[in-house]
């Protein structure tokens, strides 16, 4: 090919290139004037969302837009009776359709509940009628049953623990006191009964005591009891935080068995505050040992001894006191 025909092709190929170059300038072109509009509204409204606060509605009918007031009839139902007569009816009143919400509901719920606590409370048979009561030995349980009054009561309306304490003020002799109240009308009653060690006589009134020195009132005659006769109550008389009446220390009760055991027969304990424990010797004369069992051996040797240096001598005490066993004394008779 000539020199001059290939650069004529080379010129027409290169002007065809420029125009394809130009007209994909112009799509471009005309496509960005087309979105730009677009992106400035999305820019505008990014902006004002930007700067408007979020909106809250804390209710749904805040968030509604106000309407006007509308009234809303409940829909009624129409009845026809037909006649004998074809083709003759009479129409009844409409009757409003009532609409059962969760208020209704529950009101018919709680008048239930109402019912049935009423009809359970006035039953007869959730109301006591006899008291199982065990563990008595000196007492009677109508004794008990007719203290409390609990016969013809509501089953729901007993208290165990106030009955305890009712049982406990009353009774001082028994102890250990459980109450079981269960339905539909059943009163259990478990109980001790104190046992008497001393029968403690003070100003013409008897008392029992048991082995913790707890004074309770006597109920009858016991055999094998200790009599103690006093002409004052001890130092160690007090009431205890449950209510019972701390009459002797269960160290004095010891010492007043421990005693007696080694007293003459038939014969009473004596006390004395100032004196302790002793006895009156069918003698004629009064024995102290003091306030405690302690050495109540070595007691009991020298007080016969005093008796029979007292006899050989042919005189007769008044007093023989060993309460202070390295300071023992008597006093004779005048």
């Amino acid at each position: 090919m000539p020199p001059n025909e290939h650069l004529g092709e080379m010129n027409n190929r290169m002007t065809a290139t420029t125009r394809r170059s130009d007209d994909v300038r112009e799509k471009r072109n005309r496509r960005k004037q087309q979105s730009e509009p677009k992106r400035k509204d999305n820019k505008r409204s990014t902006k004002i969302n930007r700067s408007m606060p979020p909106t809250i509605t804390r209710n749904k009918s805040m968030a509604r837009a106000p309407q006007g007031k509308t009234s809303r009839k409940l829909a009624r139902k129409r009845y026809s009776v037909p006649l004998k007569q074809p083709g003759a009816e009479v129409r009844l009143p409409a009757i409003p359709q009532i609409k059962s919400g969760w208020r209704l509901v529950s009101a018919v719920f709680a008048v239930a509940m109402l019912w049935a606590i009423n009809t359970v409370w006035t039953s007869p048979n959730f109301k006591v009628k006899d008291l199982d009561i065990t563990g008595l030995e000196r007492l009677e349980s109508s004794d008990i049953s007719q203290l409390l009054g609990l016969r013809n009561q509501s089953i729901f309306s007993l208290d165990p623990a106030k009955i305890t304490k009712t049982i406990e003020q009353n009774f001082k002799s028994l102890k250990n006191i459980q109450v079981t109240i269960g339905l539909p009308n059943l009163v259990s009653i478990e109980l001790e009964e104190r046992i008497p060690e001393i029968s403690w006589t003070q100003a013409g009134i008897t008392v029992w005591v048991d082995a913790q020195g707890i004074a309770f009132e006597a109920s009858g005659d016991e055999e094998n009891i200790v009599q103690v006769e006093a002409n004052q109550a001890p130092l160690s008389n007090q009431e205890t935080e449950d209510g019972q009446a701390q009459l002797l220390t269960e160290e004095m009760v010891s010492a007043i068995l421990s005693l007696s055991a080694q007293a003459p027969a038939d014969i009473s304990i004596v006390y004395d505050p100032e004196h302790g424990l002793g006895w009156t010797d069918p003698r004629g004369w009064v024995a102290y040992f003091g306030p405690d069992s302690s050495d109540m051996e070595l007691r009991l040797s020298m007080y016969q001894d005093t008796v029979d240096y007292l006899t050989d001598k042919g005189t007769l005490p008044a007093i023989i006191s060993l309460e202070y066993i390295h300071q023992p004394y008597y006093r004779l008779q005048p």
